[in-house]
């Protein structure tokens, strides 16, 4: 029964984004509310957190859906403290709302239309931290505004419900990013990322 309440939104999901890809905002609102109502019940089979703080790979994951439009999977931390550094997913929307235990998503928008400068700098604006926990909702990371982030554990065995739209069928490169050593950031702030040579 609760697979089928997740197929269902995948559906609803896969369905409205060509919709989400316009700029549609009620779409984009849609796509936020069926997002947010992804429970672990719902995904299943999630290890305990024991286990998964015995475990020494850092970050788990696993594709649960996945089309030219849509992106559907589960990332896991072993331990509070670890992370999914600072990347992008250009021209996407990302969803993201916790399965099980908490998360900190840092997030930051593009300045420039390209993206990138020359010198390998991109100018971002800081737009603040957000602790989520399960039953928090969904937060969406916009094409335009937000689309860097970094994800990090607050709990051992925290996992999240990613979707990406459109799904990687176009190759759409994912970069990483590095913050300056010295800097304090404040919301709104703008400052320069380094591209990581991850990227």
């Amino acid at each position: 029964m609760k697979r089928k309440a997740l197929r269902f939104v995948l559906n609803q999901l896969s369905r409205s984004a060509r919709r989400v890809l316009r700029g549609d905002e009620a779409a984009v609102r849609e796509a936020v509310s069926l997002v947010g109502t992804v429970k672990e019940s719902m995904v299943g089979g999630l290890p305990p957190p024991g286990l998964c703080a015995a475990q020494m790979s850092p970050v788990l994951y696993g594709l649960l859906y996945e089309s030219d439009n849509l992106h559907a999977s589960v990332f896991g931390f072993s331990r509070s403290g670890e992370k999914i550094p600072l990347h992008d997913h250009p021209t996407m929307h990302g969803f993201i709302t916790v399965l099980r235990g908490a998360l900190q998503v840092k997030s930051f928008s593009f300045l420039d239309s390209a993206g990138k400068h020359s010198s390998g700098r991109t100018k971002v604006r800081f737009e603040g931290e957000q602790t989520l926990r399960e039953g928090d909702g969904c937060v969406n990371l916009h094409p335009q505004r937000g689309n860097i982030h970094e994800i990090s554990a607050l709990e051992d065995g925290s996992f999240f419900f990613d979707i990406l739209i459109p799904g990687y069928g176009d190759n759409i490169p994912c970069h990483y990013f590095e913050m300056p050593e010295v800097c304090s950031l404040s919301f709104r702030s703008s400052l320069h990322l380094k591209r990581s040579q991850r990227s």
